[in-house]
This record gives C-alpha cells, structure tokens and sequence, in this order.
C-alpha cells in the first residue's frame, strides 16, 4: 500500500513540474557574442514590468567556470523566457526597441 501513496506523490510532483515549465515561453536566445543582447533585452523587460527569467545553459560544464578570463566565446547561452500571460506585452515592447534602433 505504501508504494500507491509513493506514486502518487511522484505523480503530483511531475504535475507541479510540467505546469510551471508549461507557464514560461522563450522570447529570444542569445549565444556566444548575442549573450549581451540576451541581457540587454531581459533588463529592458523586467523595466517594463514584464514578468521574465533570464536562464542560463553553460554548454561547457562546470570547466567554463575555471577558465582565465572568463567564459569561452560561443559556449554560453542565455535565454530570455516570459510569462505565459505577458507574452504579447513583451513582443510589444522588444517590437518597438527594434524600431527604436532602426531610427
């Protein structure tokens, strides 16, 4: 009987994990010399109130991290996630940036 309450538990678990993953979307990722831009355009988004994240995936393991000067070029990627429900907000607001640098 105990194992019907243990997958249970890693049941309800999985479905708290699968939800919130479900209420993110990736807007822009950046990697290598676009990190910069990720970074850029998460500040300008949490300025706006946008409810955002700014996940970074080191695709060189902890190694990066020990290196002199820094990160490899090209090995970091950053990627600018939004809330499901500000999704159009933020497009709205990166939209008129773009335009913004175009002039």
């Amino acid at each position: 009987m105990a194992w019907v309450w243990i997958l249970l538990a890693v049941a309800v678990v999985g479905l708290v994990i699968w939800r919130i993953q479900q209420s993110w979307t990736t807007l822009f990722v950046g990697t290598g010399p676009q990190a910069e831009a990720a970074q850029y355009k998460y500040n300008l988004l949490k300025d706006e109130g946008v409810r955002c994240k700014l996940k970074s995936m080191d695709t060189q393991g902890a190694a990066v991290g020990m290196a002199p000067g820094g990160e490899y070029p090209g090995t970091a990627q950053y990627r600018v996630m939004v809330h499901k429900n500000d999704v159009e907000k933020a497009r709205a607001i990166l939209a008129r940036q773009d335009e913004a640098s175009l002039v």
